[in-house]
């Protein structure tokens, strides 16, 4: 029993110990890299996780500034500011090896072009913009340093960068305009451990606000003649409208300009709509040769609504620079106004308004249409269509009714109209006769009018104006009946065409309201059995304003007639007609 007791009280051998000391360096030996590389991995990550904290942080940070304020609002207040200034390039940068980058600098600040290599392995291909911020400031903490790519990208369909305008500087009026709506920020943190610079890059896109307010928007509108009636007791709508012109342009995010214009179109609301010579575009968009169509209409032949041969000239819709334009090409702004041309008024008349049947005296299925004779002196006023002071363009044939116009924009270094916003519309007709009879077979009402309208805002300190213009000439066919004796005719009765009145700007009094609709035009029917009212526009109806930076402007229908039904028994028949609108719209909030 004491022999046990003393051997158990001897405690390890030798033996024992150095066996238990080789078991524990071979278990250290095999399990301690294994924690000294776990233990150095959570330190990167801890470095890692704090250096995209700070690439995050940097990036909210440029994601809630205002894409572009004015450089007249002072330095340092939008994100292009700072990290798109200008085109000045900084100094080329020693990156390193893949892998091994050096510690980046702040001179490295500025442009890269699109083909500079001057440009580390971390960036992105393409024109950009490189801001390098360094260590111990609040943004960027000690050991840290921040390599900031900015570039203009397409918003729209797959993401291309775009490269900065010519000469473009964010502190220049005229030359801080952004290229594109959106830019990529390509953010690359870079971080010291243990002396060796590892970086973390991240990339994000910020697109620019659309503002509640255009920067630009432009609006020119013009329509010639728009008539309409119903056939077939009411069942079949029908109108015709020729000379139509609608220019659209604007500058928010980015520049949208749009054409619509028609010389002719006729509807039917069961058989469908039909036009000549007509576009719908959006810039960029180049009409380089003359748009011709042949003669048409609703239906074959003349049996509905017609017309001869139309053509628009050539136009150009562009944006240039970033500017909405429309019949104003290149940089040097070259006027060629976008027109809609009606040169055949023999053919159909140049155009026909017509109906199914009539029962009104001597009143065919013609309403209205154009008189190939045109008065004397007209050709000059016809040449280009339209002169109209919007422009004049000896472009294309003679036209006997057509719409024109254009929108203009320039920024400060246009040398002749610097900051210029400039919409115009117009448009003009030769005769149109309304209501042709067998006793008045040129119409019993005749027409001539040519409208112009005119809204600018100039200069830096965006001054509106307007200026409209226009004319009309109604006449009236006034019958003197025969004297007859005892049955017999001793001298036959005759008509004429009698002035009802020219509409200028000076004209404060309605001339139409004056023409009595009892006066006779033939033996048996007065001009009230064919017209129920009508009525022209005096200087009370033209609306122009200029007040801030808004010039706007319309002239209505410088004549407006309503004929009686011309089918007994169906209200519905009568005819509107409505001859020489013209609009335009202009603002400027750059």
């Amino acid at each position: 029993m004491r022999r046990q007791r003393a051997r158990a009280e001897q405690g390890f051998s030798l033996f024992e110990v150095i066996a238990a000391i080789g078991v524990l360096s071979t278990v250290i030996m095999a399990v301690g890299p294994v924690m000294a590389n776990s233990i150095r991995a959570d330190g990167h990550a801890k470095l890692d996780a704090r250096a995209k904290g700070v690439l995050q942080g940097q990036l909210d940070a440029m994601r809630n500034l205002p894409f572009h304020v004015d450089p007249s609002a002072g330095d340092h207040l939008d994100l292009l500011d700072t990290y798109y200034r200008n085109l000045s390039g900084g100094t080329a940068p020693s990156c390193g090896t893949t892998g091994k980058p050096t510690q980046p600098s702040v001179a490295w600040t500025g442009y890269v072009a699109a083909g500079s290599t001057a440009r580390c392995w971390y960036e992105p291909a393409g024109a950009m913009y490189r801001v390098v911020l360094t260590g111990g400031t609040t943004a960027v903490p000690t050991g840290f340093a921040l390599v900031l790519d900015t570039q203009f990208v397409t918003a729209n369909g797959p993401t291309t960068v775009v490269a900065p305008l010519s000469g473009f500087d964010t502190q220049q009026s005229g030359k801080d305009r952004a290229p594109a709506p959106q830019v990529r920020i390509t953010g690359t943190v870079l971080y010291s451990d243990h002396g060796r610079w590892r970086p973390v890059t991240v990339a994000t896109q910020i697109s620019q606000r659309v503002p509640v307010d255009p920067q630009i928007k432009m609006q020119a509108d013009a329509t010639v003649l728009n008539a309409a009636t119903n056939e077939l007791l009411g069942t079949q709508a029908v109108s015709l409208t020729a000379g139509q012109l609608h220019l659209a342009g604007t500058l928010y995010n980015a520049t949208q300009t749009d054409a619509s214009l028609s010389s002719v179109t006729g509807a039917n609301s069961v058989t469908g709509r039909q036009s000549g010579a007509a576009v719908a575009a959006s810039a960029p968009f180049s009409n380089l040769i003359q748009l011709n169509t042949g003669a048409g209409g609703i239906a074959s032949g003349c049996s509905d609504s017609c017309w001869g041969a139309t053509a628009i000239p050539p136009f150009v819709l562009g944006n240039d620079n970033g500017l909405p334009r429309a019949g104003v090409s290149g940089l040097g702004a070259l006027l060629g106004p976008v027109q809609t041309l009606l040169p055949d008024n023999v053919t159909r008349d140049g155009f026909q308004f017509r109906t199914d049947s009539t029962s009104l005296p001597g009143l065919g299925t013609t309403l209205a249409s154009m008189d190939a004779t045109a008065p004397v002196g007209d050709l000059i006023n016809a040449l280009g269509s339209v002169a109209n002071g919007c422009a004049f363009n000896l472009v294309g044939a003679v036209s006997h009714l057509g719409a024109g116009g254009y929108l203009n924009s320039t920024d400060d270094t246009n040398l002749s109209n610097p900051d210029l916003v400039d919409a115009c519309a117009g448009g003009r007709t030769d005769v149109i006769r309304i209501l042709p009879t067998t006793t008045a077979p040129d119409g019993l009402i005749r027409i001539t009018a040519r409208s112009v309208a005119q809204c600018t805002v100039s200069s830096v300190s965006h001054t509106p104006s307007t200026s409209v213009d226009y004319r009309a000439e109604v006449e009236y066919w006034k019958w003197t009946p025969g004297i007859k004796v005892a049955g017999i005719t001793i001298f036959p009765g005759y008509g004429q065409y009698v002035s009802a009145g020219v509409i200028t700007p000076s004209t404060t009094v309605d001339p139409l309201a004056s023409v009595p609709m009892t006066t006779l035009v033939s033996d048996t029917a007065t001009l009230g059995t064919y017209i129920d009212s009508w009525d022209s526009a005096t200087a009370s109806d033209i609306t122009a304003s200029a007040t801030g930076h808004v010039a706007q402007a319309t002239v209505p229908a410088l004549v407006s007639i309503q004929t009686q039904p011309v089918r007994t028994g169906d209200p519905s028949s009568a005819m509107t007609l409505a001859i020489g609108a013209a609009s335009c719209y202009a603002e400027d909030n750059r």
